[in-house]
Order: C-alpha cells, then structure tokens, then sequence
C-alpha cells in the first residue's frame, strides 16, 4: 500500500507501517476526510472477505457484486464518523469466535 501511496505521488508517508497505519497514512495523503477514509476501509474489508469467497469458490463472481450492492448501505452506517472522543477499535469478537470452531470444510483452522 505505502509503495502504490508512493507511486502515486502521496508524501509524506512512513517508511514502514503495519496495514491500518499504512491506510491511514495514505488517506490522510490523498487527502480523504475521515467519513471518506472509514468508508473506503469498509469497502476494502468488505471486497476482500467477497474476493476471498470468490477464490474458494463458496460463490460465484457475479452473485457476490449483487451481495456487496445489498451491503452497501450497511457498511456506510459501519463507517459513519465516531462521536468525537470516542476511541477507534476494531473490537469485532463474534468473528474471533467464529473463526475458533473447528470445521471440516475449512481450509484453515489456527
């Protein structure tokens, strides 16, 4: 990301950072507001999780874009603006658990 962020002519950004620093850095260079900033993170996270469906064949490319237009409006409340002062977390324990349940048709389980 820092190196694409590079690329495209974004300073000043770190050397090195681990991925939400990394995002952070370069919104804040592109010059997104943070409304813009915590939208476009929600997206990402959301069209990885679908590219990754994708890629395993869990369901097809072109159900998962009518899945991703159906959680459009959710991810925009998931990325509305804090109330000032509120700390950021990414505090999300029901998918932690999720991920501990042992599954035969899981491909990783650790």
């Amino acid at each position: 990301l820092l190196t694409s962020a590079r690329r495209m002519g974004l300073e000043p950004l770190p050397a090195a950072a681990h991925l939400p620093l990394a995002q952070a850095a370069a919104y804040r260079a592109a010059g997104l507001m943070l409304e813009e900033a915590l939208s476009v993170s929600a997206h990402q996270a959301a069209q990885g999780l679908a590219s990754a469906a994708v890629r395993l064949n869990v369901v097809g490319a072109v159900a998962v874009q009518g899945l991703l237009r159906t959680l459009r409006p959710a991810l925009e409340r998931a990325a509305a603006a804090p109330a000032p002062g509120t700390p950021l977390s990414s505090f999300a324990p029901l998918s932690d658990i999720a991920m501990l349940r042992p599954r035969a048709d899981r491909l990783f389980v650790t």
